[in-house]
């Protein structure tokens, strides 16, 4: 009688198609795993290494972050006798002369300012960023673009700058504010942080000072105007507090920003991408999978296998 009129073995083979459609068990990978640890070893082993090296595929990115908490008005007004309380005595001539601005708006002011496109503008210009940003399309041996090459313009620049480089980040609980600078040479990713810093106090320590310097001049006015002895006592108080305001900022370098944590320059061995072990992580987790897959084909063969030495027999 053949296998395939015999009753018993025809049953068989019922019996192991249906096994197989169900698929292989999570005990029966295990077992073959454990029969064969070797080969599920080299598969992780390998995916590992193969994961760690891909990572080298690319080029590494750096991350220099400073850490700073913006200045306000009111840390001012402890070094110069609180001129929020004169302000609210003088009421609407010390708007006039620039008094009534709070702490908050100076804090907002010296964050847009930050994120502003002019100020992105200035860092390029100021630090020559154009032939860096583009470096493909830039010639270093003629020092220029290179022929038949579109020549981006500065709004690209700071769009690529503002999306792809620099990241601002406000803790409203604290009140720091986070500058990181990603870029794949690490000491221009710190350069750059440190700079965007100084450029936004030097350009608010100017307008503070322009500012107070028009305030006074306004007052003088107002001084040669006035005969009231009273109202002469309070000009001249106005135009103390403009003095003071203009020497804090003369002499204040981190007039907008006090830094906090400076940017210092990334570990080379570091690079902030690619994540190296990352990329080896998910490796291991690559070869898990292909391991699994190997053993579920290994269960298969072994069932089918296992009934067909049966009909024989």
């Amino acid at each position: 009688m053949s296998a395939l009129t015999d009753p018993g073995a025809r049953g068989l083979l019922r019996a192991d198609s249906g096994s197989l459609a169900d698929g292989p068990t999570l005990a029966e990978l295990i077992q073959i795993g454990v029969r064969r640890p070797w080969l599920v070893v080299a598969i992780v082993v390998g995916a590992a290494v193969l994961g760690y090296g891909v990572s080298f595929l690319f080029t590494p990115q750096y991350r220099a972050e400073a850490v700073v908490i913006p200045q306000t008005d009111t840390d001012m007004d402890r070094a110069m006798g609180s001129i929020t309380t004169l302000s609210n005595e003088l009421g609407g001539l010390a708007a006039l002369a620039g008094l009534d601005s709070m702490g908050s708006q100076k804090r907002n002011e010296a964050i847009e300012v930050l994120r502003a496109r002019a100020t992105t503008t200035q860092l390029i210009t100021q630090d020559g960023l154009m032939p860096i940003l583009y470096a493909k399309l830039w010639d270093k041996g003629r020092n220029t673009w290179r022929e038949g090459v579109r020549i981006p313009s500065m709004t690209e620049a700071v769009d690529r700058f503002s999306k792809k480089v620099r990241v601002i980040t406000e803790d409203r609980r604290t009140g720091l504010v986070t500058l990181a600078i990603t870029w794949r040479d690490p000491q221009l990713a710190s350069k750059w942080a440190t700079d965007m810093i100084a450029l936004v106090n030097a350009r608010m320590r100017e307008t503070a000072e322009a500012e107070a310097d028009r305030t006074l001049h306004y007052l003088d006015g107002e001084i040669a105007r006035t005969q009231a002895m009273e109202m002469q006592v309070v000009l001249y108080r106005l135009v103390a507090t403009q003095l003071r305001k203009k020497l804090l900022a003369e002499v204040r370098d981190d007039y907008a920003f006090k830094v906090i944590d400076p940017a210092t320059v990334p570990d080379i061995r570091r690079p902030d991408f690619p994540n190296r072990p990352l990329f080896a992580g998910l490796g291991v987790l690559f070869g898990l999978i292909v391991a699994l897959i190997v053993a579920m084909i290994l269960a298969d063969r072994q069932r089918r296998r296992g009934p067909a030495s049966r009909i024989a027999a």
